[in-house]
């Protein structure tokens, strides 16, 4: 006779809902505006989706890290669309309290961290704290232009083939030029293709005015 306790009841009362998110992957998932938030397409990966459903499944915190600009913002918000959930925004400052956002901070911590010159995820993060999340690092390629490219049709996919690339070659050269804390990211690339899409209608007059506004979507010149 086994001393193991009987399955609860059998079922898994959520399991549609997860096995829907993993049938999303590869998808381009229509994140509704929300606030100071544009409506934006968002192309599901498998890792952004599987970290979803294990942080949900098990009750714990999603914990996303990576450079600034990389979409951690924006597979928050897709998060939230995927889970039927609002999309909740708040920006944690030194003063804040964790009684308004369950958060705890370190304030002498804060203070070493910015007189070392640390920024966004640079600085250590409690290891009580990371035990209880689950935790998604998100990493551009090694070879990270098809990437980028791929990131840029799905969010302009009327922009020429021969923008998009020129486009991406000067951001992936900037980011060579930039410190390891500060590089030209996925948000310079897709403010660029933004700007160029109002400024021309035809891929001739946006490649004129790439040579133009680049430098200001660059790191490295903002230094």
């Amino acid at each position: 006779m086994s001393d193991a306790p009987p399955p609860a009841n059998g079922t898994a009362p959520q399991a549609d809902r997860y096995a829907a998110i993993a049938a999303q992957i590869g998808t381009v998932l229509r994140l509704p505006a929300t606030g100071a938030w544009p409506a934006v397409p968002h192309k599901l990966d498998a890792a952004s989706a599987h970290a979803i459903v294990a942080a949900a499944a098990a009750g714990r915190p999603l914990l996303v890290r990576g450079e600034p600009g990389v979409g951690k913002s924006q597979l928050a918000r897709a998060a939230a669309h995927l889970l039927g959930r609002p999309f909740l925004a708040a920006v944690v400052q030194p003063d804040s309290e964790y009684q308004e956002l369950l958060w705890s901070l370190d304030h002498t911590a804060r203070l070493a961290d910015a007189q070392l010159g640390n920024r966004d995820d640079t600085r250590q993060l409690p290891a009580a704290l990371l035990r209880r999340c689950v935790v998604l690092r998100m990493e551009l390629p090694a070879e990270p232009l098809r990437w980028f490219l791929d990131r840029g049709e799905t969010h302009f996919p009327d922009l020429d083939p021969g923008v998009l690339s020129a486009a991406v070659l000067q951001i992936l050269a900037d980011r060579a030029a930039c410190a390891a804390t500060a590089r030209t990211g996925l948000a310079e690339y897709l403010d660029l293709l933004r700007a160029l899409s109002e400024v021309a209608a035809d891929a001739q007059g946006q490649l004129e005015w790439l040579a133009r506004l680049s430098v200001y979507f660059k790191k490295s010149h903002a230094g």
